[in-house]
């Protein structure tokens, strides 16, 4: 419990440095893909405390509850920092205040950050030039946001979400 917790700590330590580059007062979506480029940069930083991190993970990922912290499942540090982010999103987008929504998308976020967090450190991406990596960063991460906001029909004033990939014709 005591690796856990101290590698819990180091994760929060990156991600809050990654949403500190974004002020406080930008779009949320800029704040939460600010996150997700945290969470990737952890894996990247030290893969093999990541790695340890993921196989010593007890805590839970299901949220009971759209406006607090959960008391029933104990849940990471960092992971709790995600699930906010996105919390956030889907409050300041006008979506429902659904506990399932909030598990639903958090976890899918989640996989995003964490396929490509794990590729890019340990698996198969992990050949690629560390500059072809950043590249492909922003679109995927660009697209697995814009699947939240379409999916909920979220709108942020100041931002505008642009498909990346746009279907010929």
């Amino acid at each position: 419990m005591q690796l856990e917790h101290y590698i819990d700590s180091w994760a929060v330590e990156i991600l809050r440095k990654y949403r500190a580059t974004v002020s406080d007062d930008a779009p949320k979506p800029q704040r939460a893909k600010a996150h997700a480029f945290g969470y990737v940069a952890c894996a990247l930083s030290d893969p093999m405390s990541f790695e340890a991190y993921i196989e010593v993970a007890s805590s839970s990922v299901v949220t009971t509850s759209f406006e607090n912290v959960d008391s029933y499942f104990e849940q990471g540090q960092s992971f709790q920092l995600w699930v906010s982010e996105v919390r956030d999103c889907i409050r300041a987008g006008g979506g429902p205040p659904s506990p399932w929504l909030l598990f639903e998308n958090s976890v899918i976020l989640w996989c995003m950050g964490h396929g490509l967090a794990h590729g890019m450190s340990k698996g198969p991406l992990r050949f690629f030039p560390e500059d072809l990596k950043r590249d492909l960063l922003g679109p995927i991460i660009d697209m697995s946001f814009s699947s939240l906001y379409r999916r909920l029909g979220l709108s942020f004033d100041g931002f505008e979400d642009r498909p990346v990939i746009r279907p010929p014709g």
